[in-house]
């Protein structure tokens, strides 16, 4: 009978006990934990054009109302135009009968006296066709058009400048999150972002994705002092059943969420020791 070597024994088991414990701090060594900071917010629409006419005017013809989609170059909105176009009729003749009076009437003495009465009438001609192109009002992007509670109603007088309705991104869509004061200086452009929306809890539907793409730097207060950060959600469809089929479904504005917003990679160690 063979007898074991107790010492040569007890030195294999100490080996693989090293090589094992060397394997546990290795991993501690390599693998890194991400850290995050919890926010919340709201999923905020984006405005990618102010709908305003740069002249002033009664409202003769609204094209688009509150929750249509609009492509770039559509005509949302036109300015009743009957006083300018009566204005250009009349110049029109104006310039007509000068010209005729020139002709029967002209000399040396007055010609540069009608020559000037005419090229004046032209340049308020080109100023009235461009107060008639104004009247008309285009989408200068595609989105969704957003109108406040009061709709602007056809036969209402606007002043030039005043905002009439909005049109929203209806391709991008963003959470705006509040970021305490105290993490401000943590969050950086890119940084990968995981957000709950309240409405559809993750554990039934998804967890989406986003990242950091706008970090404001105008204090609000919203419980407690801080700043805002504007999220691009990059997968804002999700699934939900309908008459017993699954239907697509996105995003929209004013849905509540919580945020992770991950800002670094820590070893295991680094935690550990913390």
């Amino acid at each position: 009978m063979i007898k074991k070597n107790p010492l040569k024994y007890n030195g294999i088991i100490m080996i693989l006990l090293i090589i094992f414990i060397l394997s546990i701090g290795l991993i501690f060594l390599t693998i890194a934990k991400e850290n995050y900071i919890e926010v919340s917010g709201e999923i905020k629409p984006i405005v990618y054009q102010i709908v305003a006419p740069e002249i002033s005017g009664i409202i003769k013809k609204i094209y688009f109302h509150d929750g249509d989609i609009v492509k770039k170059g559509d005509l949302l909105l036109e300015l009743k135009d009957e006083d300018f176009l009566y204005q250009l009729s009349s110049d029109n003749k104006k310039i007509e009968l000068l010209t005729l009076e020139k002709e029967e009437k002209g000399n040396k003495l007055n010609i540069k006296k009608y020559n000037k009465e005419i090229e004046s009438l032209k340049l308020e001609i080109q100023n009235i066709k461009n107060n008639l192109n104004k009247c008309k009002v285009y989408s200068k992007v595609s989105g969704i058009i957003f109108e406040e509670n009061n709709y602007p109603k056809e036969g209402l007088f606007f002043k030039a400048g005043t905002e009439i309705q909005r049109i929203f991104s209806n391709t991008e869509i963003y959470a705006e999150v509040f970021i305490p004061e105290k993490d401000y200086s943590k969050i950086k452009i890119n940084q990968k972002v995981k957000l709950f929306i309240n409405a559809f809890p993750y554990t039934k539907f998804k967890v989406f994705n986003g990242k950091v793409v706008q970090l404001k730097n105008v204090k609000v207060t919203k419980f407690k002092d801080g700043y805002t950060a504007m999220v691009l959600i990059t997968d804002p469809y999700f699934s939900i059943i309908e008459n017993n089929k699954a239907v697509e479904k996105k995003l929209f504005f004013g849905l509540a969420l919580q945020a992770r917003i991950y800002i670094e990679k820590k070893k295991l160690l680094e935690y550990l020791i913390q």
